[in-house]
């Protein structure tokens, strides 16, 4: 009977050393109750369902699935003998979770396991940690031969992990996997940088939402169509995104992508209809980058910042590059690499502070600056698409439609060989005269308006919008007109020999309105701004003065030059939010009645000047 026992006991302690197959549910982290398991392969059969949790594993050997494994919060740590000498296989037909705080690592910073789930199988990771999985060899008719965790299952979810230091490999590859997620996962490397994540030969799936740094590549797409790349943060690495040899109709949008030596975004070798949109890109080598077929691609409304090229062409045509802001280039914000790059179009994109916004060497180019005149909001803001926009454009808009009309076409100081924009956007441009003679109409323009000398412009009862300066040189009269700036740092200035009337009207967000004539008359307004005097015989009657962050001084006269003062400025009636001060005169002879003043840190502030002052009234004033 004893020798009976004894053989038993052998008996199971050979099993439990094998590990070939055992069930862990129930194993709790209560008391003693953890699962200590050190050895060498484990097999879980097809007829195995196993749910692992709170358990420490040392494994020598394979991990090989063929039923279901769950591990739960487990410490699995694979003693390596060589780079790859443990793998874990979870076969067609297997389902195989890793949840709930589990860690995978390896025993060595030297050497690395690594992991496939196949086709058919079920593979979901999330909320766990994943370190020195990769191995340079991989498996036959694998690309790029290296490989971290290799899935080609399908609707795989990856979601609130961490991977860090897969070593000389992928971290997660998706191969032949179709309708996957990965999400809200962080990967990083300090040394022998790897690609993130790796997407071959499938379609419909998307990563967003993690956070990869100190990578060669960020994600890597070869050969894959139809996936969604966006709101990932992508750093400190050699290419942010990186899309390889025909890889189509991927949509790339919403990622910030910066600090990358190389490039932020990558198309190369033939990929096509893919759409880069919404990105904030900057402080990178490049920062969007196209070569070898990479045609029919639509770039738009990023923000390319501070890389050393904005974006770059290279023997690609047919793509769009439209409403992206290319600005603080250290070299090019728009360079084409060689005379192979035709009929690419580019407009309606922001360039500035680059230290040269384009370039394309083919002198006869048929690549297009700009597209024909046609009504839609363009990047600065104005009623119609054309060119773009550029800093150092020197031309004018004439007719005042935010196209320009002189210097065409726009040729980058000459570094655009062949033509060059035909239709640049322009913030140079005014309207002269009184702009649509006719009354009771309602209207907006997005041009500076300028009255000239000749001019004696009367409005009555109108609507108007304005996206610049009004600037008086002549005579204007505003009755009963509502006067809006779409802007606040735009003004209203009257020049010397201008004669400024403003009745019953309601003037809106913009800076200030500055006076540097005689004779003008503000009664009975609502006015949003600062108003700024530096002339004589002025009136400021019975109207209501909100001033602006921006202006800091309801009214403000003050004689900074020559030996006399303003002279007969009459300031009554009015309604003043003063923000710091409410009237602020320096050498000035005024009549300041009836005021009221409020919510201000000065009411009222006189220096050097001569005041008929009475029966104002101050309300929550600071000094």
């Amino acid at each position: 009977m004893k020798k009976l026992v004894l053989f038993s006991f052998l008996f199971i302690f050979v099993l439990i050393s094998q590990s070939y197959a055992w069930d862990c549910i129930n194993v709790t982290s209560s008391g003693t109750n953890y699962w200590n398991y050190t050895g060498g392969n484990i097999n879980v059969s097809t007829s195995s369902n196993l749910t692992c949790i709170n358990t420490i594993w040392n494994v020598t050997g394979n991990i090989t699935i063929y039923g279901n494994l769950t591990l739960s919060n487990v410490r699995l740590t694979f003693n390596l003998t060589t780079n790859g000498s443990s793998q874990i296989h979870a076969y067609s037909g297997s389902i195989f979770n890793i949840t709930n705080s589990s860690n995978l690592t390896s025993n060595r910073t030297d050497a690395s396991f690594f992991g496939r789930a196949y086709p058919n199988s079920t593979f979901q990771m999330h909320d766990s940690f994943m370190s020195y999985c990769g191995n340079e060899t991989g498996y036959p008719g694998q690309y790029p031969g290296t490989v971290g965790f290799e899935i080609s299952s399908n609707n795989t979810i990856i979601r609130n992990n961490t991977f860090k230091e897969n070593s000389n490999s992928v971290a997660i590859s998706l191969n032949y996997s179709y309708n996957s997620r990965i999400y809200n996962n962080t990967f990083t490397k300090t040394q022998n940088r790897l690609r993130g994540i790796l997407i071959y030969q499938g379609s419909n799936n998307t990563v967003y939402n993690n956070t990869l740094s100190n990578l060669h590549h960020g994600i890597y797409l070869y050969t894959t169509n139809n996936n969604t790349i966006e709101n990932n943060t992508i750093s400190n690495g050699d290419h942010g995104i990186f899309l390889y040899s025909y890889s189509t109709n991927n949509t790339i949008s919403n990622n910030v992508i910066y600090d990358n030596t190389k490039s932020g975004v990558r198309l190369e070798s033939g990929n096509e209809e893919n759409i880069i949109e919404n990105n904030n890109i900057y402080s990178n080598g490049i920062g969007i980058h196209m070569a070898y077929a990479c045609d029919n691609n639509t770039i738009t409304t990023n923000s390319i910042n501070q890389n050393n090229y904005g974006i770059t062409i290279e023997s690609s045509d047919n793509n769009t590059i439209t409403t992206n802001t290319i600005i603080n280039s250290a070299n090019y914000g728009l360079y084409i690499w060689d005379d192979n790059s035709d009929d690419n179009t580019i407009y309606n994109n922001y360039f500035s502070n680059n230290n040269i916004n384009a370039y394309d060497p083919d002198i006869s180019s048929s690549n297009k600056w700009n597209i024909t005149k046609i009504a839609g909001t363009n990047i600065i803001g104005n009623y119609y698409l054309g060119g773009n926009y550029w800093d150092d454009y020197n031309g004018t808009d004439i007719d005042g439609d935010s196209i320009a009309d002189t210097n065409v076409p726009y040729n980058s100081n000459n570094n655009i060989n062949s033509g060059g924009d035909y239709a640049p956007l322009s913030d140079r441009y005014f309207i002269q005269g009184c702009v649509y003679d006719v009354n009771s109409v309602n209207y907006s323009f997005n041009i500076n308006w300028n009255i000239t000398e000749s001019t004696n412009c009367i409005k009555n009862n109108e609507q108007i919008q304005l996206l610049g300066n009004l600037t008086i040189y002549g005579n204007l009269t505003l009755n009963n007109v509502t006067l809006y700036f779409n802007q606040t740092n735009y003004k209203i200035i009257a020049y010397s020999e201008a004669n400024l009337i403003i009745n019953s009207s309601d003037i809106s967000h913009l800076n200030t309105i500055t006076i540097y004539t005689d004779n003008s008359n503000i009664t009975n307004n609502r006015i949003n701004s600062s108003i700024r005097i530096f002339g004589n015989n002025i009136i400021i009657n019975n109207n209501t003065i909100i001033t602006n962050a921006a202006g800091s001084y309801s009214i403000y006269i003050a004689k900074t030059t020559g030996s006399n003062n303003f002279e007969n400025i009459t300031i009554s009636n009015n309604n003043l939010d003063g923000y710091q001060y409410g009237i602020y005169a320096k050498r000035a002879n005024l009549t300041i009645n009836n005021n009221t003043i409020h919510d201000s840190n000065y009411g009222i502030r006189i220096y050097n000047s001569t005041v008929n002052i009475n029966n104002n009234t101050l309300k929550n004033i600071q000094y």
